[in-house]
């Protein structure tokens, strides 16, 4: 009887340290994914990951000419706050790293020597008229490949400093330009000021390895 009972508890003390292994083999394997990012497995299956969880995602049938009639937000799905699951907003940084394992944690990759992209932005006539339709270009060159450019406008300040907003619709917050990760991207915005004034026009470009460009600026002047 004593045999059995010795036995008994040794089977019962292994079959609790297998679950608690198993248990913490699950557990430390588990890779963490944000709300709002696109994963496909190798078979190809595509899913949201969605409330911490990740559900299969249907796709509507549509032609090239129905989707481009939709209009382009020129945004992405990424994670909400304020209690909500996803919202728009810009292209997140991870879009560009490396793929995530099972129990590995992510990083920028940091590549040494790798200089960020060269960058210009032109304007077709920098003494524009209220109402005057002008072209705006950025250019950027990269020896690996460039993610995107962008451009703003600012008003210079009494310190020197372009980072003040000029009140005018088309000149303000970011325009950006998607790449692809070609090594040359150049892109062609067309604005029509609304206000006058002394302004500067800035633009910048990151590449595939998260490097972003310092940012190159022009004179515009705006008159009535």
């Amino acid at each position: 009887m004593r045999f059995r009972k010795w036995a008994a508890v040794r089977c019962a003390s292994v079959l609790v340290l297998v679950v608690l292994v198993f248990g913490l083999g699950r557990v430390s394997a588990q890779a963490a994914l944000p709300d709002g990012v696109f994963v496909r497995d190798s078979g190809g299956t595509i899913y949201l990951i969605i409330g911490g969880q990740r559900a299969k995602v249907p796709f509507y049938p549509a032609t090239d000419g129905v989707i481009n009639s939709v209009p382009d937000s020129g945004q992405y799905v990424v994670p909400g706050t304020a209690g909500t699951l996803l919202m728009l907003g810009p292209q997140p940084d991870f879009v560009n790293q490396p793929p995530v394992a099972v129990g590995q944690a992510t990083a920028t990759p940091t590549p040494t020597g790798d200089p960020p992209p060269t960058v210009t932005i032109q304007v077709d006539d920098d003494n524009a008229k209220v109402g005057q339709t002008v072209n705006i270009t950025v250019i950027a060159n990269d020896n690996h490949g460039i993610d995107w450019i962008e451009w703003e406008g600012t008003v210079v300040n009494d310190n020197g400093n372009d980072n003040k907003p000029t009140n005018d619709p088309q000149l303000d917050g970011s325009h950006r330009h998607d790449c692809d990760g070609n090594k040359q991207c150049a892109f062609v915005w067309q604005v029509t000021p609304t206000k006058t004034g002394d302004f500067t026009l800035r633009a910048r470009a990151r590449d595939d390895a998260d490097n972003r460009s310092d940012w190159v600026s022009i004179d515009f002047r705006v008159k009535q």
